[in-house]
């Protein structure tokens, strides 16, 4: 394995991580558009290189996971937001309980953005091939028909 796979491998999930970072302090709607371009462009440029073209599906694996995790947590979040504003404006008193679940969801949902790509960029600097065991296997499927 060459020094460049590893450097080209790991953009793939540095990229994605800047561009989720973006998204959360812009909170622009076509920013998630780039983290599901970039493994793909990844994917059919370097479609001869099996170390870059794993990383590429397991990079839109990833993404397409944090983006139904970011999902239901918006959707808990909203629920709750409405709940504890309901229950303000009704007993005009606060709720601590439920101010603590809100920021907790916000804490959850940022690490659960920023570690899997943080692990995957510093696995695949140093030449490790970095398998998530959830999508390995959809992964190694995918590789093997793409293949064919």
């Amino acid at each position: 394995m060459e020094i460049k796979e590893n450097i080209i491998a790991s953009s793939i999930y540095l990229l994605i991580l800047l561009s989720l970072i973006i998204q959360i302090i812009v909170s622009h709607i076509l920013v998630p558009i780039f983290p599901l371009i970039v493994p793909i462009i990844f994917l059919i440029s370097f479609r001869k290189n099996r170390f870059i073209v794993f990383h590429s599906l397991q990079a839109l694996f990833l993404f397409l996971i944090i983006l139904v995790v970011f999902i239901f947590g918006t959707v808990v979040y909203w629920l709750l937001f409405y709940y504890y504003i309901d229950y303000f404006l009704n007993s005009h008193s606060s709720s601590k309980l439920i101010e603590s679940i809100i920021g907790s969801i916000g804490l959850f949902s940022l690490f659960v953005v920023i570690i899997p790509f943080i692990v995957g960029f510093n696995a695949v600097i140093v030449g490790y091939e970095f398998k998530i065991p959830l999508i390995r296997k959809i992964i190694e499927k995918i590789m093997i028909s793409l293949n064919k």
